[in-house]
Formats: structure tokens, C-alpha cells, sequence
């Protein structure tokens, strides 16, 4: 059987009771996000001239605009935005797509979840960004389910987009707009891929493992075997995708909700110092280690140390920051945050003391219980106070997305709405 086939049988498969309803959960807290005020790239996305009316422009369009707060679902294990890429071209196909909405963005994330699994860790230690490389598989999945294609056609489809992956983490560390342009690009590959495939485009069977396909050419691994590994594995990877609880680095996550903890102590009480403890690994992530002073909201975000001295400061990270990231006050106390990458500390954990009038306060927490809400546990005020949404709008997408049937025609319409309003 090729790579592409065990992709696609891999992301038609039945949806686990478990995976339906944390899937609830992603995309909830991603329309948030899209809904959320969006600054800078926000303008740039309703400046852009695209006709939404074509299904590619409007992919294009709706990854841009739920990525614009970086404040979409993430793969810690693939260090990857997933949702969007499955979202934005089952949206973009809304009409098509009808009430199997939940079936094409599963299909979309188990696609995307099984390759940043397999090979992240190469991709970024060669300068690729994990979610430009695995995106278009993810959004050709989610775009040929929305299609109807058959298992032949995902298999297609995905072959096809194979040839579409692409994108760097050089902007994390330059500060400029690559990051936005790469999910959009993605979400437009999928759905060129599926659209394509429904043409009667043909994709080579082996384009994952063959002698010169995607996985030998992007990552040295002729014949797709850690690939084909990572699909061996029974349970739905769904279940293994963070929320984001600020906009900010995936990575960042844990770090910032214990800087807000310790905003709620502390209060207005500036540390004397601050001690951040996390996982060396993560530290060498581009743009992890970014000090400033900073171009724009894209090295900011993936600053530790921002984001940490955001935390204690407002016990919340708003957009107004990242927009100005450069404050005299809040370089001050970046200044006091020293990081200590730890060899022993595993990924997506975290500790951070600060000392305030001598007195010393440490909090510690990990991703799986911060960043893994069941849906009662999401609740709308908070989440549009996060996201810096429109409450009333984000009632109406819980609404949406708890119905029995989930409709991508009505999420989309929120979407659009949204960014007229721009």
C-alpha cells in the first residue's frame, strides 16, 4: 500500500466519540480567534485582492485570518498550527462541505498530526517551519474530504499537494511576515490539490516514498519509514492538539499563563528578578530565545522573555502589546527575565520564580493541564476576553459547533462577517 493511500485511509476513518468531541474544542477556540481583533495583519488581509468568491482565494484568506493572532490550535509533539490548515479550505468549501464539516477537519488534522510527528524535529533543525511543510497535506485531506472525493481521491490529493510544501522560521527571528503568508499558502495548496485531483490531475502513487519524493528530497528518509511509523499508531491524534490560551509562540504557552498566575499575586508589584525553567528543546526553537529590541509582533511572539514580562505586567496578553513591543517599561523587566534551559525538563513544562520585595514565589505547570479543556471547561466570556472577540459572536460559534450537526456554511458566514468588519 503507498504512503498516500495509508494517509488516506488514516483520514476517512470513522470519528472516535473522544476526537468528535475535542474537535468541538479546536475549533471553537480557532474561530475565536479568527473573530479576535487581528492589528496589523488583520489590515493586511482585508486590503488583499483576492475574490473570496473563488474557493482558493477564500482559503487564502480564512487561514490568514484565523492565523493572524497566532492564537489557533498547535501539535506540541509537531510543533505545528494544525486547525487552520484543516478549517480554512473545509470553510472555503463550505457549500460542498455541507454537514460533514467534523469529517473534513479530521481528516485534515490526522494527515497533518501523522507527518509533523514524524519528521518536526528534522524540519526545524534544518531551518523548514513544521506547519509550511505538513500544512498543504493537512488542508488537501480536509479539502477532498469537503469534495467527496473517495479514499483514492484524499490519496491524490495529498500526493499533489506533496509538492506544495514549503516555508522557514527565518521570520520569528527577523520579525517579518512570512509566518502569516505560509498558512494561507497551505490552505490554498490543499484546495488547488483537491480541486485539482476532481479535474483529473494524477499524482505520482509513491509521492511520499519514492526515490526522489517528499520524504527523501525534504528530510533524507527514502521510503517514508518513520512516516509509515508514525501511522502505526491506533489511537486518533486529535486528541494530542493544544488550545492556545494567548497569542503568542505554542511553545510560549505555559510559560505566559504562569506569568498571569503570578500577575494575580503579586498584583502591581514589580520582581526584583524572574527565573524562567523549561525545556531546552524548546528554548532552541527559533525566535524562542529573541531579546529585542523587536521589529514587530512576530519576534515578540516568540520571545520567552517578552511574553513572561507581558504576563506579570497585565496578567493577560493583549494585541496592543505585540503591535508595540518595544515599551521602555516592559524592556525593563525583560531585562530581569533570566531562562534556564533544562536538558531534564520535558517539553511543554514549565516553572517560573520571581522575587517581589524579597520575597520569593514560584509557580510550575505543564501543557496537559492547562492547554487540553474539555468542552464545559471553555467558557465564552472568558474565551472572547482572550481572544479579544466580539462576545455575542462567539456565543453564536459555541452554539454552532455544540448542535448535533455541525454546519460549515454558518461558520464560515461568521468568518466573512467578521472580516468585512474590518
Amino acid at each position: 500500500m503507498t504512503v498516500t493511500r495509508m494517509l488516506a485511509e488514516r483520514s476517512t476513518r470513522a470519528l472516535e466519540p473522544e476526537a468528535d468531541a475535542y474537535l468541538r474544542v479546536l475549533t471553537l477556540t480557532n474561530v475565536a480567534a479568527g473573530l479576535g481583533e487581528l492589528g496589523r495583519p488583520g489590515r493586511l488581509v482585508a486590503g488583499l485582492p483576492f475574490d473570496e468568491r473563488r474557493p482558493a482565494d477564500a482559503a487564502f484568506l480564512n487561514a490568514m485570518q484565523l492565523h493572524a493572532r497566532t492564537q489557533d490550535d498547535f501539535h506540541p509533539g509537531g510543533r505545528c498550527h494544525v486547525g487552520i490548515a484543516a478549517l480554512a479550505p473545509t470553510l472555503a468549501l463550505a457549500d460542498r462541505a455541507g454537514e460533514r464539516t467534523l469529517q473534513c477537519l479530521a481528516a485534515g488534522y490526522e494527515v497533518m498530526c501523522a507527518a509533523a510527528s514524524a519528521y518536526s524535529t528534522v524540519a526545524q533543525r534544518r531551518g523548514y517551519r513544521p506547519t509550511g511543510m505538513f500544512g498543504p497535506l493537512g488542508a488537501a485531506a480536509a479539502a477532498a474530504v469537503a469534495l467527496g472525493l473517495d479514499v483514492d481521491g484524499v490519496a491524490n490529493a495529498v500526493g499533489l499537494a506533496s509538492a506544495m510544501s514549503a516555508g522557514t522560521n527565518q521570520s520569528w527571528v527577523s520579525g517579518t511576515d512570512e509566518w502569516l503568508l505560509e498558512l494561507g499558502a497551505a490552505a490554498r495548496a490543499g484546495v488547488d490539490a483537491a480541486l485539482l485531483t476532481e479535474g483529473g490531475a494524477v499524482a505520482s502513487p509513491v509521492a511520499m516514498e519514492g526515490p526522489a519524493g517528499w520524504a527523501r528530497a525534504f528530510f533524507d528518509d527514502p521510503g517514508a519509514t518513520s512516516l509509515i511509523e508514525a501511522l502505526q499508531t491506533p489511537k486518533s491524534r486529535i486528541v494530542e492538539v493544544a488550545t492556545k490560551l494567548h497569542p503568542v509562540s505554542g511553545i510560549a504557552q505555559v510559560v505566559t499563563q504562569l506569568g498571569c498566575d503570578l500577575h494575580d499575586l503579586v498584583g502591581t508589584q514589580v520582581p526584583q528578578e524572574v527565573l524562567v525553567t523549561m525545556s531546552e528543546a524548546e528554548m532552541a526553537y527559533p525566535g524562542s530565545a529573541n531579546r529585542g529590541p523587536f521589529r514587530s509582533r512576530s519576534d515578540a511572539l516568540m520571545s520567552v522573555a517578552f511574553c513572561v514580562a507581558c504576563a506579570l505586567t497585565d496578567g493577560i496578553v493583549a494585541l496592543e502589546r505585540l503591535e508595540n513591543p518595544n515599551e521602555p517599561a516592559l524592556g525593563d523587566l525583560i531585562d530581569r527575565v533570566k531562562i534556564a534551559p533544562s536538558a531534564s525538563m520535558p517539553e511543554s513544562a514549565a516553572s517560573v520564580r520571581v522575587s517581589v520585595r524579597d520575597v520569593v514565589h514560584e509557580v510550575s505547570g505543564q501543557a496537559s493541564s492547562l492547554l487540553f479543556p474539555a468542552w464545559d471547561q471553555v467558557e465564552s466570556p472568558a474565551l472572547a476576553r482572550r481572544s479579544e472577540a466580539p462576545p455575542e459572536a462567539v456565543v453564536r460559534a459555541r452554539a454552532l459547533l455544540g448542535a448535533e450537526t455541525v454546519q460549515a456554511g454558518a461558520l464560515a458566514e461568521l468568518l466573512v462577517r467578521a472580516r468585512h468588519s474590518l
